[in-house]
């Protein structure tokens, strides 16, 4: 009977997970989202990279992994100082640190790092310089990477932004947004697991 009580108990919980989320209101100001690749993209306010991972996690996500090439193009294309965006800036966070292990770095989201676009000679900084931006004032060196001191995002020539990423669907459903609505299969099938172990509790009850 624990067993039924602890399935009944887990079914519960991902329902109540998998049904649609009202995100916060958040600590910076979204100037602008975009989407690409199943994921949604939020350009954040210039802040401390703490201030905008901080702001990411309230969404949902993280400061941005970039897992390729395709991906870093579709930024610098959008948000970079070169860009198409009326909001085009020339630094951005991105979710690298290496605050844990001085000179290991690692992206906040958990991600493996494979992918790495630092420019030359970059990283060159000690531990006072243990976050990451994209940096876009020269053409040529667009996108490329820095490590930099994350609380000073505030005043470094016209601030740092931060790029957050929030993964649309990271359960792998076909649509988190209708899940309420229309069941999945396993999800009916937890339905049906909890209301049998909330008879079957119930019958106990009575017979005891």
């Amino acid at each position: 009977m624990k067993a039924l009580k602890r399935l009944a108990l887990s079914a519960t919980i991902l329902l109540a997970t998998a049904s649609p989320q009202v995100k916060a209101e958040i600590s910076l100001t979204i100037l602008e989202t975009a989407s690409w690749e199943g994921s949604t993209y939020y350009l954040l306010d210039k802040s401390s990279w703490d201030g905008a991972q901080s702001a990411a996690t309230e969404l949902g996500g993280n400061l941005v992994t970039i897992s390729n090439q395709n991906e870093q193009d579709f930024i610098d294309n959008l948000w970079g100082a070169f860009g198409s965006s009326s909001y085009a800036t020339t630094y951005l966070w991105n979710g690298l640190t290496d605050a844990s292990n001085e000179g290991q770095f690692e992206w906040v989201s958990g991600e493996e790092f494979l992918y790495d676009n630092f420019h030359v000679n970059e990283p060159n900084g000690s531990t006072s310089e243990n976050e990451v931006y994209m940096w876009y004032r020269a053409p040529e060196a667009a996108g490329t990477w820095n490590d930099f001191d994350g609380s000073r995002g505030y005043n470094y020539y016209d601030g740092v932004y931060g790029v957050v990423e929030v993964v649309d669907n990271p359960l792998g459903l076909s649509s988190l947004s209708n899940i309420a609505n229309v069941p999945s299969p396993h999800l009916g099938a937890l339905c049906a697991l909890a209301l049998f172990a909330f008879g079957a509790n119930i019958r106990n009850k009575k017979s005891a």
